[in-house]
């Protein structure tokens, strides 16, 4: 089966964008190399398929060097180049992204990359839930975050799941999308009892993060 540039950008789009809103805390134990992997995808998979004829007769010219000096400026700040950071100009990437994809193509990356954050959100809420019940899922967070061991234990200790995250309030913000996502399929899917199942596993989750 040939699969067309558009598909295979879409795809590529979705797959970074999972990662990137999904990781989580994870995506600070990333290398510096894997990071700019990441940066340098981006900016490749936004910027390529504009070059294309058709494209350029509907993008101003003038939004490249835009793009490119606000993506210098943002790498240049010193506190990001200090703490070896590229989280913001990420996100200036991926604003520029999303302006293209919803104005110049179809909007077949949204149900990819909503999929695929839905099951990445329901790891995470499984495994919250199983951490309140096996002790030693805590122990694997610990090992992956060890700086903040005392603080986790803190928070584990009150009730607090951390999850598979740094600190609980994380663990809260990645079920809580989970849980709006699972949420709107339910609605969407009114008489889908395993949909309610999986909503309801996500409400579960987000109370035991607390």
């Amino acid at each position: 089966m040939k699969i067309s540039k558009s598909e295979l950008t879409t795809g590529l789009i979705s797959c970074l964008l999972v990662i990137l809103a999904a990781s989580g805390s994870i995506y600070y134990l990333y290398p510096n190399a894997i990071k700019l992997l990441f940066q340098t995808a981006f900016l490749f998979i936004t910027i390529i398929p504009l070059l294309s004829p058709e494209r350029l007769t509907k993008v101003p010219r003038i939004a490249f060097p835009v793009v490119m000096m606000m993506f210098l400026a943002l790498y240049r700040n010193h506190y990001l180049s200090s703490k070896l950071e590229i989280v913001f100009p990420l996100l200036y990437v991926e604003i520029v992204l999303f302006l293209w994809l919803s104005r110049y193509q179809n909007s077949t990356w949204i149900d990819k990359t909503v999929n695929g954050l839905y099951y990445v959100y329901l790891f995470y809420a499984i495994y919250t839930i199983g951490m309140f019940f096996i002790p030693q899922l805590f122990q694997i967070t610990l090992s992956l975050f060890p700086s903040k061991s005392e603080t986790l234990t803190f928070q584990y200790n009150n009730g607090c799941m951390p999850g598979l995250t740094n600190h609980y309030s994380t663990n809260g913000m990645l079920v809580g999308m989970g849980c709006v996502i699972s949420g709107c399929l339910m609605i969407y899917y009114k008489s889908n009892k395993y949909r309610k199942f999986i909503f309801a596993v996500f409400v579960v989750a987000l109370l035991l993060t607390g």
